[in-house]
């Protein structure tokens, strides 16, 4: 089938932005503050939230376990077909040489970071005792295989940093504290390959000031703000306590 001479063209987006975090810091909530400053100002951005995200993670581990340049390809592949101007999530600081390499010097990096790391540990856990599946490598739990989050997350193993036998002794909070100081590590030594960098802390998302920083980084050009966004709390995650228990119950493995 042939596209018809007079149907409409839909212009893909050019990806401008990527905001890397590590999780419970307000990743959700910034996507769509970019989206809605954008609308602000009348440009309509695609902002898009964990975008290929499960897909980036088990490809970068295979990578890592295997060695097998395949993963890097099809990651890389699959990051330059990106269709949104910005991206926000937790995963994305593992392949930011390949977004740059994928898009170009041109593009801008937001680092989001909850000061109080504490807290993000305990906020993660929590996440992670409810949905195990999707953080592999993070769990203590054996879960079932066959299920689309099934993701695998990057664990200090993967870059030599410790062994697999060491990895499996830590604690979920001994892990997540790796990841966070990793996550952030990571970010801060690829901000200056980016043509900008923003620092936001989790804890100052809902000033007004941080977003009129926002909307001058994302373009010197936009005037108008908009209020603070705040999705996806810990409270919102705790009235449907109830659902999130029988999700937990569907991705663990039991055996017999």
């Amino acid at each position: 089938m042939t596209a018809r001479k007079d149907a409409p063209h839909r212009r893909v987006p050019r990806l401008q932005v990527v905001v890397a975090g590590t999780g419970r810091d307000g990743t959700m909530s910034l996507a769509r503050l970019i989206r809605d400053l954008a609308a602000a100002n009348g440009r309509r951005w695609v902002s898009e939230h964990e975008l290929y995200a499960n897909h980036v993670c088990n490809l970068l581990a295979c990578y890592h376990e295997t060695g097998l340049e395949l993963h890097r390809r099809a990651l890389r592949d699959l990051l330059a077909q990106i269709p949104a101007h910005a991206v926000s999530g937790t995963t994305y600081q593992f392949a930011l040489d390949l977004l740059l390499e994928t898009h170009g010097p041109a593009l801008k990096l937001i680092h989001l970071r909850r000061r109080d790391r504490a807290e993000c540990i305990r906020s993660l856990a929590q996440i992670i005792h409810w949905r195990p599946a999707m953080a592999i490598h993070m769990t203590k739990e054996k879960c079932r295989r066959d299920l689309p989050e099934y993701t695998l997350r990057l664990a200090a193993f993967h870059f030599g940093e410790t062994t697999r036998a060491a990895w499996e002794r830590m604690s979920l909070e001994q892990r997540l504290g790796w990841h966070y100081d990793k996550t952030h590590r990571l970010i801060e030594e690829a901000a200056p390959r980016f043509a900008g960098y923003l620092r936001i802390d989790t804890e100052d998302l809902g000033r007004p000031s941080t977003v009129r920083r926002l909307a001058r980084f994302l373009d010197p050009s936009w005037r108008r703000t908009c209020p603070p966004v705040h999705v996806n709390s810990r409270e919102e995650w705790r009235r449907q306590a109830e659902f999130n228990e029988s999700v937990r119950r569907k991705m663990l493995a039991f055996d017999g």
